[in-house]
């Protein structure tokens, strides 16, 4: 069903006036509100599986399409969102692994797979937002917020994906992250700063991964 599907991922409005209803980007992101484009469909697939046979789950997964993501010109009024795709992962992350496979970090292996290969600004919220919704150690937090954190610095963006991308919703995640990785390990006193390397201390805590907010240096 979903190789016959016409849209390979949801779409929505890039800019605020594409949400009217009267307009052919908005009747288009209403009808995608259906879920009934390729990643939702397989994402559909791989939640309800997962409490029927976990390693099918995963297997399932595993052969969703890697998401493509073309550059946009500031006459686009839609843009992709593969937000499914991060809820479904949270999913697995959550549910899949056995408590041995969690003692072998296997649950860790899989996510950061996913969290270290971003190949958009548009991916960046709804990665963040699959992370806070888990109980993570501060070890783990670590490791997979450093795979996010590398995705970052490798990505490029064109400006209309730059400005749909880091909207009030996504700095939220962002800072909440952030938050909760001072939370996580000891900063000394001083104003904290998200913009440049934080004055870490490695004192009975694991290692950090780099600053989280380098989106800005990746605007085209």
């Amino acid at each position: 069903m979903a190789g016959a599907a016409k849209y390979p991922v949801a779409l929505n409005a890039a800019v605020e006036r594409a949400r009217n209803a009267d307009s052919d980007p908005g009747v288009r992101s209403r009808a995608l509100d259906a879920k009934l484009d390729a990643l939702s469909l397989r994402c559909r697939a791989v939640s309800g599986t997962l409490a029927l046979d976990r390693k099918k789950a995963v297997a399932l997964f595993r052969e969703i399409p890697i998401i493509r993501f073309p550059a946009h010109t500031c006459e686009d009024a839609m843009k992709e969102s593969p937000g499914i795709f991060f809820e479904t992962l949270g999913q697995v992350f959550a549910q899949a692994f056995t408590p041995q496979e969690h003692a072998k970090g296997k649950h860790l292996d899989f996510a950061e797979e996913y969290l270290g290969g971003l190949t958009s600004l548009l991916q960046l919220e709804p990665a963040i937002r699959m992370m806070a919704a888990q109980k993570l150690a501060s070890d783990e937090l670590a490791r997979l917020t450093g795979a996010l954190v590398a995705s970052i610095q490798q990505l490029n963006s064109d400006d209309r994906t730059f400005t749909a991308a880091t909207n009030p919703g996504f700095m939220n995640e962002l800072l909440t992250l952030a938050d909760r990785c001072r939370q996580s390990w000891y900063s000394p006193p001083g104003p904290p700063s998200l913009c440049g390397p934080p004055a870490w201390t490695k004192t009975h805590r694991p290692s950090p991964p780099p600053p989280l907010t380098q989106v800005s240096s990746h605007r085209a």
